[in-house]
């Protein structure tokens, strides 16, 4: 494979382990979301969580299952590769609607991730991942709430969309 087709697939390796991410960690997910990391992978939520990646997403895991629903996306998604290492800068929002009695709260956070990836076994992960917030908007809505499945019983699983 030529170095240029090399870098091409790198990249694309990385974007879908972001995206599995947050798919991951919409569906409670934990080896979805656990793929993200290499064992040991380092991860840094600034004034949030330091700690292993494996523990942040139990914790997260664990404090997710006290909300109504969750929303994580990622883009603006920057990557340098070089040979079997890599950095990346991606952009991530975050909803997360909670209640309190009879209200609903929102929280819409905004922030980057900044990885540094190897690739070991031909599988591509994070071994050090800081998260910086730029801000976060907290207010009371009035929700229109559909259907969402935060288990492995949501229809993309039967579709093969499981990692």
């Amino acid at each position: 494979m030529s170095n240029e087709l090399a870098v091409l697939v790198a990249k694309d390796q990385i974007r879908q382990r972001l995206h599995d991410y947050c798919r991951g960690m919409d569906r409670i997910d934990d080896d979805l979301a656990n793929a993200l990391w290499h064992p040991g992978g380092e991860a840094n939520y600034e004034g949030v969580f330091v700690g292993t990646g494996a523990e942040f997403c139990e914790w997260v895991a664990e404090f997710h299952r006290g909300l109504v629903v969750t929303s994580h996306e990622v883009f603006n998604i920057s990557i340098r590769v070089d040979g079997d290492k890599a950095v990346s800068e991606t952009y991530v929002e975050v909803n997360l609607l909670r209640r309190e009695g009879d209200k609903h709260i929102l929280t819409t956070s905004h922030g980057r991730y900044l990885d540094r990836w190897s690739e070991q076994g031909g599988r591509w992960a994070v071994d050090k991942r800081r998260y910086i917030r730029s801000f976060s908007n907290v207010r009371e809505i009035q929700p229109v709430i559909g259907t969402f499945v935060r288990d492995r019983t949501d229809p993309t699983y039967k579709m093969g969309l499981d990692g």
